[in-house]
C-alpha cells in the first residue's frame, strides 16, 4: 500500500516537471501554485490542471504576440498552426474577447489619460515640441548647416551695404555739383523747398571754408592786400541785413567784435518773430532799433556797415554796403514788399538801388548809368534762367537716379527672391531625402519587428504543441493512475475483511481454549499454548 502512493507521488513530480519545462516560466509559476497532496487521487488529477494552465499560458502568450502583428501576418501566422492548436487557439480568442467601446467614449477616454498624464507630471497646459509636431504636421523647422546660412546672410548683408554705399555716395555727389552751383551763381539753397528724402546732407559742411574764410573763426573773414597787410573783419547776418565791423590786423579784436554782434543778433531776434509780413517788418525793425540803441557805445566803436542779402525767384545778391542802419532798413522793407509784387518790380527797384546817389558808403565806388544797371539786372535774369535749367538738369538727373536705384533694388529683391527659391528647393529636396530615409529606417524597423514577433511565435506554438502533447498524455496516465487505483482499493478492501474474519476466528479460538482449559492441570495448559502458537505462526506463514 505505501509502495503504491510513492509510485504516483513520484509519477505526478516527473509530469510537473515536463508541463513546466515545456510551456515556460509561466507554466512553472502556475505549477509552482498548486497545492501538494500524499493521497493517490489528489496527486493523480494535480498534473491535468497544471497542464491545462499551461497551455492556457501559451494561448494568452500567442494571443498578445497575434494582436502586435500586422493583419495580413496574423492571418498567415494562424493559418499554419496545426488544426487542433489552430482550433484551441481561436476558443481561447472567443472567450476572452474585450468588450466594444463606442468611439465617443474612445476619444473622451483618451482626452482624459492624456489630461491625467500630463497633471501627474506637472506638464498640464504646457505641449511639447513632440507633441506639437504630431499634432500639426507642417510645423517643420528648416534644417539647414550653419555655414549656408551664414553664407547668405553674410551675402545678402554684403550686397545691401554695396547698394546703399552706392546710394549715398551718388547723392552726395549730386548735392556736392548743385551746392557748388549755388554758390558759384549766388543762390541759396532752399529756394525750390524740394530735397531728395535719401540724400540728406548738412549743406553747411559744403560752405565751411566760406564761412571760415581762413581766418579759423567762424564769423570773421581774413583779408591779405597787395602789400601783405592781413587784416580781419567779423561779420553777422539778422533776417537778410549783413552787419560788418570795420578791419583790423588783430584777430583776437575781431573775434571780441563779433562775440558783441552775435549779441545783439540775439537781443534783436528776442523781440522778433521771424516773418517777413509788413507786421513782421515793423516789429524787426522796431527790435533792431532798440538793440542798436542798448549797445550804441559798443557799436560806434566798430564802424558798422550794413548790406541786405536776398534771395528771390532762383538769384541771390546783396545791395552795395552803406553805413546808415535806417537806409539798410528801410531798403529791406522796399525789397520784401517788390519781392511779393512780382520779378518786375523787383528788377525796377534793384535799377534804382544801384543808380541811386550814395553819400554814406564806406569807400567809394563807380556810379551805375540807366543801361549799365539795365544789363546788370538783365546778367541776373540770365543767371536765373541759367540756373533754372541746371536745376531742370539736376532734378533729371536726380530722377534718373533714383530709377536706376529703383531698378537696382528691383533686380536686387529679384535676386533675392530667386535665391529664396533656391533655398526653398533645397530645402524641400533635404526634406524630402529625410522623410525617405525616415521611411526606409521606419521599414527596416517594422520588418525587423515583423521577424522577432514571428520567432517569437514559432516558439511560442512549439511550447503549445508539447504544452498540448504533455496534456494528452497526462489525461491518459492519469486515467491509467486511476484505474490501478481503484484496483488497489478493491484489493486493500479484500485484505482487510480477510484479517477481519482472521482477527474474528483467532478470538473464537482463544474463548473456546479457556473455557476448555479451565479443567486441565499446568502442565496440560502449557502444552495447549505452546500448540495454539505452533498452529499460528503457521497460518501467518502461510497468509505472507
Amino acid at each position: 500500500m505505501t509502495t503504491t502512493t510513492t509510485t504516483a507521488t513520484t509519477t505526478a513530480a516527473k509530469s510537473e516537471e515536463a508541463q513546466g519545462q515545456g510551456c515556460g516560466s509561466d507554466a512553472e509559476k502556475q505549477a509552482s501554485t498548486q497545492p501538494s497532496s500524499t493521497h493517490s487521487t489528489t496527486t493523480a488529477t494535480t498534473p491535468t490542471t497544471t497542464s491545462t494552465h499551461g497551455v492556457s499560458a501559451c494561448m494568452a502568450r500567442l494571443r498578445a504576440l497575434a494582436v502586435q502583428m500586422p493583419r495580413t501576418q496574423r492571418e498567415a501566422s494562424l493559418q499554419a498552426l496545426l488544426p487542433r492548436l489552430r482550433a484551441r487557439h481561436l476558443e481561447f480568442m472567443q472567450g476572452h474577447r474585450k468588450p466594444e467601446v463606442s468611439p465617443g467614449k474612445v476619444q473622451h477616454g483618451g482626452a482624459e489619460h492624456e489630461h491625467s498624464r500630463r497633471s501627474m507630471f506637472g506638464t498640464e497646459g504646457a505641449e511639447t515640441p513632440q507633441e506639437r509636431l504630431l499634432g500639426d504636421p507642417m510645423v517643420l523647422a528648416p534644417v539647414s548647416p550653419r555655414s549656408d546660412s551664414s553664407s547668405w546672410s553674410a551675402s545678402d548683408e554684403s550686397d545691401i551695404d554695396e547698394v546703399l554705399a552706392l546710394e549715398n555716395e551718388e547723392c552726395s555727389m549730386l548735392l556736392a555739383i548743385e551746392n557748388a552751383a549755388d554758390v558759384d551763381m549766388g543762390l541759396d539753397e532752399d529756394d525750390s523747398g524740394e530735397s531728395d528724402p535719401d540724400c540728406k546732407l548738412p549743406t553747411a559742411a559744403t560752405r565751411a571754408s566760406k564761412k571760415q574764410s581762413g581766418s579759423g573763426f567762424r564769423g570773421v573773414f581774413r583779408k591779405a592786400k597787395a602789400s601783405g597787410l592781413i587784416t580781419y573783419k567779423a561779420a553777422v547776418s539778422v533776417s537778410h541785413v549783413s552787419v560788418k565791423t570795420c578791419s583790423t590786423v588783430s584777430v583776437e579784436e575781431s573775434v571780441d567784435f563779433h562775440i558783441i554782434l552775435v549779441q545783439l543778433r540775439e537781443c534783436v531776434e528776442q523781440g522778433f518773430d521771424g516773418g517777413d509780413s509788413v507786421e513782421g517788418t515793423l516789429a524787426f525793425e522796431h527790435s533792431f532799433r532798440a538793440a542798436y540803441r542798448e549797445r550804441q557805445e559798443e557799436l560806434s566803436k566798430m564802424s558798422l556797415s550794413f548790406c541786405v542779402v536776398f534771395s528771390a525767384f532762383g538769384v541771390r545778391f546783396q545791395t552795395p554796403t552803406i553805413t546808415s542802419l535806417e537806409e539798410a532798413l528801410e531798403m529791406r522793407a522796399r525789397m520784401l514788399t517788390a519781392r511779393e509784387q512780382g520779378v518786375s518790380a523787383l528788377q525796377a527797384y534793384l535799377i534804382e538801388v544801384l543808380m541811386a546817389g550814395r553819400t554814406n558808403v564806406d569807400r567809394r565806388s563807380k556810379s551805375w548809368t540807366l543801361a549799365e544797371a539795365q544789363d546788370f539786372v538783365g546778367r541776373f535774369d540770365a543767371r536765373s534762367k541759367a540756373m533754372r535749367l541746371k536745376r531742370e538738369a539736376l532734378q533729371r538727373m536726380k530722377e534718373a537716379l533714383e530709377e536706376r536705384l529703383q531698378q537696382r533694388r528691383t533686380q536686387k529683391g529679384l535676386r533675392a527672391a530667386r535665391k529664396l527659391e533656391r533655398r526653398q528647393l533645397r530645402l524641400e529636396e533635404r526634406l524630402q531625402q529625410r522623410d525617405t530615409q525616415r521611411a526606409l529606417k521606419d521599414a527596416r524597423k517594422l520588418e525587423r519587428r515583423q521577424q522577432r514577433l514571428q520567432q517569437r511565435w514559432q516558439r511560442v506554438v512549439e511550447h503549445a504543441q508539447r504544452a498540448l502533447q504533455q496534456e494528452q498524455k497526462l489525461s491518459t496516465s492519469s486515467q491509467q493512475q486511476a484505474a490501478a487505483a481503484a484496483a488497489a482499493a478493491a484489493r486493500a478492501k479484500v485484505r482487510e475483511e480477510a484479517q477481519a474474519r482472521r482477527v474474528a476466528e483467532h478470538s473464537r479460538r482463544k474463548l473456546r481454549s479457556w473455557t476448555s482449559m479451565k479443567n486441565l492441570t499446568f502442565e496440560e495448559q502449557q502444552a495447549a499454548a505452546e500448540a495454539a502458537a505452533a498452529a499460528d505462526a503457521a497460518s501467518r506463514n502461510t497468509s505472507t
